[in-house]
């Protein structure tokens, strides 16, 4: 009789026992899937942050080459902007030949107004003889100056315009790199994120079959 008391206690030690390490294995089962579940948020929110910022970027880089009439680049690369710094060339070089011509045009200009008021008896502010016996005839270039000073203050603005493209790109630019540092630490956690998933994936699998989920596992433990 004391025999199988005896037998009988240690039987139900040991299912106390297996019953303590299985609920112990439970709540390790919960904490490792809820960790699991963690990790693949974290790793979601992290390639959509990765995908936004991408978009985001190219956007910006897309709104500056239509602005300034730039190539876009190919692929990952930059814009070129050595487009940018031949039309600057040329819009600079057409400005400072039309002020020469545009220079003549005033000094013709103001000699015409001397004509003008030339007085028969009266001192020439020029030469100041009082006899203007054939006084030099000039067209009036007043048209064409005015046409000439329209045509520099356009250039003058695609000038300023496009060196206003350079300043902004300069900042834009800046903006790339940081994008590009910010993705390739995005990558990096992203790395050690897919590991450490892998890793809790690996330590799950052998349970799966019994407790294949974390409802499984709550489902369990009431």
């Amino acid at each position: 009789a004391m025999q199988h008391e005896i037998s009988s206690i240690e039987k139900e030690l040991q299912s106390r026992q297996a019953g303590v390490k299985d609920r112990e294995l439970l709540l390790h089962l919960k904490n490792g899937y809820s960790r699991l579940v963690e990790l693949q948020d974290q790793i979601s929110k992290t390639e959509g942050r990765q995908r936004q910022a991408q978009v985001k970027m190219m956007e910006e880089i897309t709104g500056f080459c239509r602005k300034y009439q730039v190539s876009l680049p190919e692929s990952d690369g930059l814009p070129d902007l050595s487009g940018i710094d031949v039309s600057l060339g040329k819009l600079k070089s057409l400005i400072e030949d039309k002020n020469k011509a545009l220079s003549e045009l005033n000094i013709q200009s103001e000699l015409a107004r001397y004509v003008a008021r030339l007085t028969s008896g009266e001192a020439c502010p020029l030469c100041g003889s009082t006899d203007h016996p054939a006084p030099a005839h000039f067209e009036s270039v007043q048209d064409q100056i005015e046409e000439m000073t329209r045509q520099i203050r356009n250039w003058e603005h695609e000038v300023r315009n496009l060196e206003a493209g350079k300043v902004e790109w300069k900042s834009l630019k800046r903006n790339v790199l940081q994008h590009e540092e910010n993705q390739r630490q995005d990558q990096g956690e992203l790395v050690q994120l897919e590991l450490s998933r892998k890793e809790m994936d690996g330590v799950l699998f052998p349970h799966r079959e019994k407790y294949p989920d974390y409802r499984a596992v709550l489902a369990a433990l009431d």
